[in-house]
C-alpha cells in the first residue's frame, strides 16, 4: 500500500474506532483483508493479515499473504520494515500524519476539519460517509466509507480520483493489544 493511501486507511480505521468507543484510548487489534481495484487491471489485487491499533502511537499494519511486510504509522513517520526487522522510512511527519496522530487520540474534530463527516444507518448496520474538504486530501481519495454492525468498524471503502478502489474488511476486532515484534515495539515506543 503506498504511504498516501495507507494513511488514508489509517485515518479511516481511526475515525471508526474513536467515533464509536467509549474509550479511545483502549488498543484494538484484528484481521483485515485487503481488496485492491486497479482501473484498467481485470484481476483485484488481494492482501491479508494484522493490524495492531495503539492510541497515541500509532499502528501496525502486517500483511501476511500474500507476500509477507509490516508497515508502522508512528506520529514520526511511516515505516516499513524488512524481513530482518530494519525499519525504512516512506514518509516523514506532516498533516496527514498528524491527522491520524489526532484521530487515534479521539480528536474527532480535527477529522471535520479534512472531511466532511455524515452518519447515517441501514438495514446492514451503521456507516460513516466521508468527503474530503480539503484539495490534498482531494488529490489521493474521492470519497470514503466505514461501517459496521457493533462498536468497531467492520468494513472501510476508499474511491480515489484515479478510479481505483480499496475495500478493507476487518474482523475478529477487539480491545487489547496484541503482541509486536521488537522492531514495532521500538518504532512505536512504550
Amino acid at each position: 500500500m503506498r504511504p498516501a493511501r495507507f494513511l488514508l486507511a489509517a485515518c479511516l480505521l481511526a475515525l471508526a474506532a474513536a467515533s464509536l468507543r467509549a474509550d479511545p484510548t483502549v488498543p484494538l487489534h484484528g484481521s483485515f483483508t485487503e481488496v485492491r481495484r486497479v482501473r484498467g487491471i481485470d484481476e483485484p489485487f488481494v492482501s491479508a493479515g494484522l493490524f495492531v491499533l495503539l492510541p497515541g502511537r500509532g499502528l501496525v499494519w502486517r500483511v501476511l499473504q500474500p507476500l509477507a511486510s509490516s508497515v508502522v504509522l508512528t506520529p514520526s513517520g511511516v515505516f516499513r520494515l524488512d524481513p530482518s526487522g530494519k525499519a525504512h522510512r516512506l514518509a516523514g511527519g506532516g498533516a496527514a500524519l498528524d491527522l491520524m496522530d489526532r484521530a487515534l487520540e479521539g480528536d474527532l474534530a480535527a477529522l471535520g476539519g479534512a472531511f466532511t463527516v455524515r452518519r447515517g444507518a441501514d438495514a446492514h448496520g451503521w456507516i460513516l460517509d466521508l468527503t474530503p474538504k480539503t484539495p490534498a486530501m482531494r488529490r489521493v481519495l474521492r470519497s470514503a466509507k466505514i461501517g459496521g454492525t457493533g462498536p468497531y468498524a467492520s468494513w472501510a471503502r476508499m474511491d480515489e480520483p484515479s478510479g481505483d478502489e480499496t475495500e478493507v474488511r476487518f474482523s475478529g476486532v477487539a480491545p487489547g493489544s496484541a503482541p509486536l515484534t521488537p522492531s514495532e515495539g521500538a518504532l512505536l515506543g512504550p
